[in-house]
């Protein structure tokens, strides 16, 4: 017992993971306290309404930042020994504010017919507008965390994020009690600004002791990069993105936002189930990263393999309790969530495909495939598009469309990462033998 609490205190990648999930879980908790306590204060469609703009920013934040951060983990890891990496990292930086920046100007110049068109409801419409004034501050926090993982300061990220989750909740509560539901967007709006500029304070402090981030000339020389692996990604997170986004505005237009509010709760279950493996793959990443670099390509294949079946075994775990306590969780939220107890065992049997499809992911990263995440992103947001559309006309709960379209879109990206998964690991290994 003795031999494996050395060998646990010893590892890096458990005690990243440990010191990740236990900060990781605290936020999350709090972010799902949020939502609880505005799913049962607010009317069903302020808290649809509500849903809708947050999931907005989500977007948005995902396409200019959240989805470069694991390229942007690997670039900070990779930064500390090697010069163009960090060449690399502030190309990534500014290319994310400049693409920002015209999105924000496209949306704020839109005809408002034409997006309130679109976007049902006219509170809808104007938080979007409001939201894309923002957006140049609120790219900044996940580009933050991210570089701050790829220097392994996981407790530092965790008391950031989980103090700022904290703030979340007290700005949402007194938004609700000053102005409901447009109180709580307003309040929301406030808490991503704060976040983003308390983790530039942060980040600068951190960098006048290690020095990480420092002047360098001939940044362009490695400009390269931006056709190679940028502008693959930013085009792999803006079709893929927004298509949580144009699902649920367009369950709005074709039900309610009542339904969007339930889909919400859904997806904020499936989110607090995938907690434990999101905080090990961002401990995960600059731990594979460096065996990738170091050419340890054994080793590097089998850390996949056994985070592989650890998720298969979490899976047979844990899946029996989320069906037989489902009913209580969407209870949790509102009496009203527990009839769509049938779409929530849909969204927990797509978890598996999600998780496995996210891992194998990273390798692709990691081996810097690119172009290949953005073949299969577009083969796989068409499956969903399409699927989603199809099972719509057909289904009584278009809810069941939504999942059943996830699966498809999950299940093809699995597969096309494995089949360059185990054709890299043939050769690799192959020509280190």
């Amino acid at each position: 017992m003795n031999k494996y609490l050395e060998r646990i205190k010893e590892s890096e990648l458990i005690k990243g993971f440990l010191s990740s999930a236990i900060w990781g879980v605290l936020t999350k908790v709090i972010m799902v306290v949020v939502t609880f306590y505005c799913s049962n204060t607010l009317a069903p469609e302020g808290f649809g309404e509500f849903s809708f703009i947050k999931e907005t920013l989500n977007l948005v934040l995902a396409i200019c930042a959240v989805n470069f951060s694991t390229l942007t983990v690997k670039l900070a890891a990779e930064s500390m020994t090697v010069e163009n990496s960090l060449r690399r990292l502030y190309l990534l930086f500014i290319f994310t504010i400049v693409v920002t920046l015209l999105l924000a100007f496209i949306v704020i110049v839109l005809p408002y017919d034409m997006l309130y068109s679109f976007i049902k409801g006219e509170n809808v419409a104007y938080f979007v507008r409001v939201s894309a004034l923002l957006l140049p501050f609120f790219i900044i926090q996940p580009l933050v965390s991210a570089v701050f993982r790829g220097y392994k300061q996981f407790n530092l990220v965790g008391i950031y994020e989980t103090a700022s989750s904290l703030l979340f909740l007290f700005f949402v509560i007194i938004g609700v009690k000053i102005a409901d539901y447009q109180g709580a967007i307003w309040a929301m709006l406030g808490y991503y600004f704060v976040f983003s500029l308390s983790g530039l304070v942060i980040l600068f402090k951190y960098n006048k002791k290690t020095r990480y981030l420092v002047k360098i000339k001939n940044i362009t020389s490695q400009r390269k990069t931006i056709y190679t692996m940028i502008a693959p990604i930013f085009l792999t997170s803006f079709i893929e993105a927004p298509l949580v986004w144009i699902a649920q505005a367009e369950i709005g237009r074709r039900a309610s936002y009542a339904l969007v509010g339930a889909l919400s709760v859904m997806l904020t279950i499936r989110y607090l189930i995938q907690i434990v493996p999101t905080y090990f793959y961002q401990s995960f990443v600059p731990h594979v990263t460096i065996l990738n670099a170091e050419q340890k390509y054994r080793s590097y294949f089998v850390k996949f393999e056994q985070v592989t079946k650890a998720l298969l075994v979490l899976a047979v775990v844990v899946g029996p309790i989320l069906i037989i306590f489902g009913k209580f969780f969407l209870g949790l939220f509102n009496k009203a969530y527990v009839d769509y107890y049938d779409s929530y065992l849909w969204s927990i049997a797509v978890v598996p495909f999600l998780l496995l499809s996210t891992l194998f992911k990273i390798n692709l990263m990691i081996r810097e495939h690119q172009v290949s995440i953005m073949i299969m992103t577009i083969l796989s947001s068409l499956l969903f598009i399409g699927s989603f559309y199809l099972f719509a006309e057909f289904c009584d709960n278009i809810l069941y469309a939504f999942f059943y379209a996830q699966a498809f879109q999950f299940g093809c990206q699995l597969m096309y990462s494995l089949k360059i998964y185990f054709s890299e690991k043939f050769k690799l290994i192959s020509k280190s033998a």
